[in-house]
């Protein structure tokens, strides 16, 4: 019984030590398994008001990211975004919640469709070199104008192409918004 104890300790202080780079690996190899059906079924269900709520969301921290972890199989996933030149790929949610953006990227709007105007996204951006290939941090990295980006809901693929890279703060939501007779 002494022995199990001091090995349930050490155990227990690893965990403790290295519960941000075990969160952020885990985030970092999450893989979920997306089907047309899964996707088209996601796609028909209603969501929240309140899942587009971005004042919601919270800065990401390791237990953040493991609790949308263990909740990932309620996540309503409705495709995946990919700029292959900066090793982004990631799932996309409905919504702005702090579970949506810990594991992928999330819709900023309700109503918005792919490949039709502004499809805006939200993920995480996480400082530090370690982090720097994690969710939407490489962007910040390594995005650069004419980068191609691509949406796929399983059904089709949209691209999309880099026109402008700059930093905006949280608040800034107004580059979200859809520009009249642009896509």
């Amino acid at each position: 019984m002494f022995w199990l104890s001091i090995i349930l300790l050490l155990v227990l202080s690893l965990v403790l030590i290295f519960n941000r780079q075990i969160a952020y690996f885990t985030v970092k190899h999450y893989q979920p398994q997306l089907t047309t059906k899964s996707v088209a079924t996601a796609k028909k269900e209603k969501t929240k008001q309140k899942n587009f709520n971005w004042s919601k969301v919270h800065a990401l921290t390791p237990q953040q990211i493991l609790a949308a972890r263990t909740s990932a199989k309620d996540t309503q996933y409705i495709g995946l975004v990919a700029v292959p030149e900066i090793g982004v790929n990631l799932p996309i949610a409905k919504g702005t919640t702090d579970r949506n953006l810990s594991l992928g990227a999330g819709t900023l709007y309700q109503n918005q469709k792919m490949g039709s105007g502004n499809y805006a996204l939200a993920s995480h951006f996480v400082q530090g070199k370690s982090y720097k290939d994690l969710l939407f941090s490489p962007i910040y990295y390594k995005g650069k104008v004419g980068q191609k980006i691509y949406l796929t809901d399983l059904s089709h693929v949209y691209t999309y192409c880099c026109t402008t890279v700059k930093t905006v703060q949280p608040t800034d939501v107004a580059v979200t918004y859809p520009v009249s007779g642009k896509k």
